[in-house]
This record gives C-alpha cells, structure tokens and sequence, in this order.
C-alpha cells in the first residue's frame, strides 16, 4: 500500500467484504464481484476454474482469484 501511495495509486473503496475462515474472501470493489481464495471456495461460488489446483512445488499454498465470477489469476504463498 505504501508503494502505491507514493506512485500516486489510490486505493478502491470494497464493500460487502466477507471473510470465510481457512477459504477466503469476497468483496464488491468498483461494481466487480472479487473472490480470493482456495480453489475449492472459489468453485462454490461458481466459479469455473481451467487450471489446475495443486503447487509444483509442496511448500506453496495456490490462491485463486476471480473478478465477476470469471478466473482472473492465482498466486502461490509459502511460509518461510
């Protein structure tokens, strides 16, 4: 945020944020419907996922990422 803040990038407003313990998260930010989250939560909200679910490597977590129910990404977290 701080990076942003200095390149003259403000942050969108979200609303209806929910929080899904352990699943992941959802929030409307600028009339688009945001999912981040495990695959499997974002396959319960309907989202039709073409990649697969699973690390190349085991020590990543894979998050999804949807925009308007409609696969936008996913990124890999681990814990050092």
């Amino acid at each position: 945020m701080k990076a942003a803040v200095e390149r003259g990038v403000a942050p969108a407003a979200v609303t209806d944020f929910t929080a899904v313990p352990g699943q992941g998260i959802q929030g409307k930010v600028e009339g688009h419907h945001i999912l981040v989250g495990a695959f499997l939560f974002l396959k319960q909200q309907g989202v039709d996922l073409p990649f697969r679910e699973s690390s190349p490597a085991v020590a990543l977590a894979v998050i999804g990422i949807a925009i308007d129910l409609k696969p936008a990404g996913w990124m890999t977290v681990s814990d050092p």
